[in-house]
C-alpha cells in the first residue's frame, strides 16, 4: 500500500510549502509555482491583484506574494540558481469582454515581469482565456496538474 499524500488547499491570498501536493481554484488570481526540484523545495503563491499599496504586506497582491514566495523558499533551502517557475490563472471570467480593464492579464503581467527581474525561468504557463482552472502542485518535484473547466 502507498502512504498517503498530504494535500494542502490554497485559498486566495496565501502561500503554501510543504512536502506533498498543494491545490488551488483559480480564476482571474494568478498562482506562481517556484521549485527547486534538486533540493526538493517548492512552493505555491495565489493572488488576486497585480501591485497593492507601497506599504502593504498582503499576500493578496502579486508584488507582496511574488518577494515572500521566493524569499521563504530560499529561507527553507532552495538554491536560487536551480528556481524553475510554473505560470497559472489570470482568466477573463467576471470582467465583460469589452471592459477596459483586464484583472487577470495585469495579474499575469505581474508575474511574468517579477520572474524576468529575478531571471527564474519560467518552464510551463497556462494562462489567460476565459476558463477558471483548477491546478495541483507536487511540491518535491515540481509536477503540476491542471484542469479547466
Amino acid at each position: 500500500m502507498l502512504p498517503a499524500v498530504r494535500t494542502i488547499y490554497l485559498p486566495p491570498g496565501q502561500i503554501a510549502m510543504g512536502e506533498g501536493h498543494i491545490l488551488t481554484i483559480l480564476g482571474s488570481c494568478v498562482a506562481v509555482c517556484l521549485v527547486d526540484a534538486l533540493h526538493h523545495v517548492g512552493g505555491m503563491n495565489h493572488y488576486m491583484l497585480p501591485r497593492g499599496p507601497r506599504d502593504s504586506e498582503s499576500l493578496r497582491f502579486g508584488d507582496v506574494a511574488m518577494r515572500q514566495l521566493l524569499d521563504r523558499l530560499l529561507a527553507a533551502g532552495a538554491v536560487r540558481t536551480a528556481l524553475e517557475a510554473k505560470v497559472f490563472g489570470g482568466a477573463r471570467i467576471l470582467a465583460s469582454r469589452t471592459a477596459a480593464r483586464d484583472l487577470g492579464a495585469e495579474n499575469v503581467e505581474a508575474a511574468l515581469g517579477f520572474l524576468g527581474r529575478e531571471r527564474i525561468p519560467i518552464v510551463a504557463r497556462d494562462t489567460g482565456g476565459t476558463h477558471s482552472r483548477k491546478l495541483i502542485l507536487q511540491t518535491g518535484d515540481g509536477v503540476a496538474w491542471l484542469k479547466t473547466f
